[in-house]
C-alpha cells in the first residue's frame, strides 16, 4: 500500500490574516454560545 500512495491535492491557504482572525473570533463565539445551550444533568 505505501509504495501506491500519492498525494491527490494539494491546498494552500490563501485568506488574509485579518479574514481570518474575524471568522475564528466569529467561530469562537458560536462555540461558547453553544456551550451555553448544554443541559446540566440533575
Amino acid at each position: 500500500i505505501a509504495a501506491k500512495w500519492r498525494v491527490d491535492k494539494e491546498f494552500s491557504p490563501n485568506m488574509g490574516e485579518k479574514t481570518k482572525e474575524k471568522l475564528y473570533r466569529g467561530w469562537k463565539k458560536a462555540v461558547s454560545r453553544s456551550l451555553k445551550w448544554e443541559e446540566k444533568e440533575e
